[in-house]
């Protein structure tokens, strides 16, 4: 088993994000990230409707061989979703995962953070994501275009911080955020 996990294909680069997430992982690791429920809520049932909307209710599969998951969970009504879905989640400024990054930010940074070090930060916050270096280009290019961000001793300026959960919308919305 051993030789499995050290072998060049298991630590290939052409394996990554190769496997699209389910709902029920996308959602769950959405909320995880968000640190917004650490209890079960009225509105966590409104996080479940939205799992079906995405294609997956569970305890209710399709058959009982289960779903059939990989590129069957994306279609158009199930991509704009799970893309809004992600977005919405992890774009919020109140949530306490997005605390927890806007601290890790001021923590490592001083006066003016670097679009790609803002970036790098993000993509580390959502799961220590690999992207495409034309995606990264693209978010460096939506960082560069409105404004920077700012800190003001240990605060991220109200701007600052709605650039950074931009950022996070746009990596939620990544093939490679979508894919396991």
């Amino acid at each position: 088993m051993r030789y499995l996990f050290n072998s060049d294909f298991f630590k290939s680069e052409n394996c990554w994000y190769e496997k699209v997430k389910s709902p029920a992982e996308l959602v769950t690791g959405v909320m995880r990230l968000t640190e917004a429920v650490n209890m079960p809520k009225y509105d966590t049932f409104s996080k479940q409707l939205r799992m079906q909307y995405m294609g997956q209710t569970l305890s209710n599969p399709p058959s009982v061989e289960g779903w059939d998951g990989g590129t069957t969970w994306i279609d158009t009504g199930a991509l704009v979703e799970r893309m809004n879905f992600a977005a919405e989640e992890l774009g919020s400024l109140t949530t306490p995962g997005s605390q927890q990054l806007f601290n890790k930010v001021v923590s490592e940074n001083s006066g003016e953070v670097s679009p790609e070090r803002v970036i790098d930060i993000c993509l580390d916050h959502v799961g220590s994501l690999s992207i495409h270096e034309d995606t990264r280009s693209k978010l460096i290019e939506y960082a560069n275009e409105n404004g920077g961000v700012k800190l003001n001793g240990s605060q991220i300026n109200e701007s600052g911080k709605e650039i950074i959960s931009g950022i996070v919308k746009l990596i939620a919305s990544t093939p490679e955020f979508q894919k396991a």
